[in-house]
C-alpha cells in the first residue's frame, strides 16, 4: 500500500518540548513530501497556533485544528470544513465555567476570546511574542460571550478550561458529560475542551481525505492523547506514540518512540508513506 496522506498531532507527538520539531522528524516529513505525500498537522490548537508548526515543517497545504472542528486550506486562505458548537450549548458551557470562577476561553472564528486576564492567558501572550507577526493568535479579553456567540453562531469551535486542580477537572468533566450535544476532550491532563458532539480529528480527516480523493487505506495518523483516538481508529494506519495513553495504544496498528526522544524510529514510520 502506498500512503498518500499523513496526519500528525502536535503536542505529545511531533513536538519534543511543546515547541520544537526534531531534525530527524523534519527529514522524514520532507522525504515523504518529496514523494508527493500530503502532510497535515491535526491539532487541538486553534488554526493560527498550528500554522506555526506547519510552516516549521514545510507542510503548508491544509491544517486540521480545534480537534477537528475546522479544516483550513492554507494555500487559498479559506475554511473548507467547519463543525461548530450550537450557540445555546456554547452559552451553557461558558456559563458553567463562569459559575465556578475557573479560567476559560473560547475559540470563535479563530479568535481566542478570554474571560480573565492573567493566569493561563500569560502563557498564550508570551508564546505569541515568540512567533512571526503573521502567525500570532488574535487574543481578546471578553466580558460578553453571548454577544460574540450571536455574531458568529456557526463558527464557535470550542470552549475550554485550564486548571491544575485535577480533581476539579474530573468533576467538571462528569458534569459536562450530562449534555448529550457536546463532546469533551483533553489534550493535556489539566484541561477540558468542549466541542460539538460530532467533532473529532477522525471525522475531519475523513472529510479532508474525501476532499482530496484519497482512500482511507491511504492515510496514516499519528497521535498520543484521547483527542487523537478517532483519527487513529479511522486511518488506514494508526500509530501511537510510546508516551500515548493506554486507550489510544489499544486502538493503534503500531507504536513508535516517545515524543521527547530524537525518535529515529520516525524515519521508519514515515517511510511507509512511500511504500509501493
Amino acid at each position: 500500500m502506498r500512503y498518500r496522506l499523513i496526519a500528525l498531532d502536535l503536542d505529545g507527538t511531533l513536538l519534543t518540548d511543546g515547541r520544537t520539531v526534531s531534525e530527524e522528524n523534519k527529514k522524514a516529513i520532507s522525504y515523504a513530501m518529496e514523494k508527493d505525500v500530503i502532510v497535515v498537522v491535526a491539532t487541538g490548537r486553534v488554526t493560527q497556533s498550528g500554522r506555526v508548526f506547519s510552516r516549521m515543517i514545510g507542510a503548508e497545504a491544509y491544517i486540521i485544528s480545534s480537534n477537528g472542528a475546522r479544516i483550513f486550506d492554507l494555500q487559498h486562505r479559506k475554511v473548507i470544513y467547519e463543525d461548530g458548537l450550537d450557540i445555546n450549548d456554547a452559552k451553557k458551557v461558558a456559563g458553567y465555567f463562569e459559575s465556578l470562577g475557573v479560567y476559560y476561553h473560547a475559540y470563535v472564528d479563530d479568535v481566542m476570546y478570554v474571560r480573565y486576564d492573567g493566569g493561563p492567558l500569560i502563557f498564550y501572550t508570551e508564546q505569541n511574542k515568540l512567533v512571526e507577526p503573521d502567525l500570532r493568535m488574535d487574543i481578546r479579553l471578553c466580558d460578553d460571550y453571548e454577544s460574540v456567540f450571536l455574531k458568529n453562531r456557526d463558527k464557535i469551535s470550542k470552549v475550554m478550561t485550564i486548571d491544575d486542580g485535577l480533581t476539579l477537572i474530573a468533576e467538571m468533566k462528569q458534569e459536562l458529560m450530562k449534555n448529550e450535544n457536546i463532546v469533551i476532550m483533553k489534550s493535556h491532563n489539566n484541561n477540558l475542551e468542549v466541542m460539538n458532539k460530532t467533532v473529532g480529528k477522525g471525522s475531519a480527516l475523513m472529510h479532508l481525505a474525501d476532499h482530496l480523493g484519497i482512500l482511507r487505506e491511504e492515510v496514516i495518523a499519528i497521535g498520543d492523547n484521547d483527542n487523537d483516538i478517532s483519527m487513529i481508529r479511522w486511518a488506514g494506519m494508526g500509530i501511537a506514540m510510546g508516551n500515548s495513553i493506554d486507550e489510544l495504544k489499544a486502538e493503534a496498528d503500531d507504536i513508535t518512540g516517545n515524543c521527547d526522544d530524537l525518535m529515529p524510529d520516525s524515519l521508519h514510520v514515515l517511510d511507509r508513506a512511500v511504500m509501493i
